[in-house]
Order: C-alpha cells, then sequence, then structure tokens
C-alpha cells in the first residue's frame, strides 16, 4: 500500500509526462512554423514576415481566449448532457453496435460508398 507522500509523487510524475508529452510534439511543428516567420522576417520581406508572425501568435492564443470567454456558456450548454449522462452512454453503446454489424457483414463499406457518390458525384476537381 502506498503512502500520501508515494500517492502525491506518483501524481506529480504523471502530470509531468502528460505535460511533456504534448509540449514536445507540437514544439516540431509550431518551432518550424515559428522559425520560418521569423526568417521571412529577416530576409528582406520584412512585412510580410511581421504579419505571419502576427498570424502566428493569433493563432496560438485566440484558441485560449475564445475557450476563456465561452467556458460559461459550454458549462451550460453541457449541462444537458451531464442530467441525461446515461441515457447518452446508452444512446452511444446502441450506435457503436448498430455500427459494428454493419462494418461486419460489410454493408458499412456499401452505405459509405453510396454516400459519397451522392454528395461528390458532380464535383469535378481542377486538377
Amino acid at each position: 500500500m502506498m503512502g500520501v507522500t508515494g500517492v502525491l509523487s506518483r501524481i506529480s510524475e504523471l502530470q509531468t509526462q502528460l505535460g511533456i508529452t504534448p509540449a514536445a510534439q507540437q514544439s516540431t511543428v509550431n518551432g518550424t512554423s515559428f522559425a520560418a516567420s521569423l526568417a521571412s522576417a529577416t530576409g528582406g520581406a520584412e512585412a510580410r514576415g511581421y504579419l505571419l508572425i502576427a498570424v502566428y501568435c493569433l493563432g496560438l492564443g485566440l484558441p485560449f481566449l475564445l475557450i476563456a470567454l465561452g467556458a460559461r456558456w459550454a458549462v451550460r450548454a453541457t449541462d444537458w448532457v451531464r442530467r441525461h449522462g446515461r441515457q447518452v452512454q446508452i444512446f452511444g453503446g446502441v450506435l457503436l453496435m448498430i455500427v459494428g454489424i454493419l462494418l461486419v457483414t460489410g454493408v458499412w463499406g456499401d452505405l459509405m460508398g453510396w454516400l459519397r457518390n451522392e454528395l461528390t458525384g458532380e464535383v469535378k476537381l481542377p486538377l
């Protein structure tokens, strides 16, 4: 049996792992985008580079601002789901079983093929 300090230590390790993993993954994506923006800002196209940096900063910060502004609405909007949680779980389980049966029988592929043709049958790609 783990003591309180052991549990707290394990929680701290888990939080560190959960924080480091997404950060390491995102640093490769965000780092290269920001480096390209900085290179553009110093390579003769300053106005374009500054615009790219501004858009980059908006892209990083805007989702957090929108989440902060929409947090109260989201709590109210998900209140119905919380009150009817069991029914939502049952409905989701039934849907999963239906999709599983359709996948096993091969009907799902036929249905998706029909849907793809109906939605994109008249679309002509410009290439």
